[in-house]
């Protein structure tokens, strides 16, 4: 699902399994 890409986890990683994704300030 496309949607599933545009998620990133708390490390920054999409769960597309790209090698990096946006990172999440929290």
């Amino acid at each position: 699902d496309i949607t599933n890409a545009l998620y990133v986890d708390c490390y920054g990683r999409s769960l597309a399994s790209l090698p990096a994704g946006i990172p999440i300030t929290t």
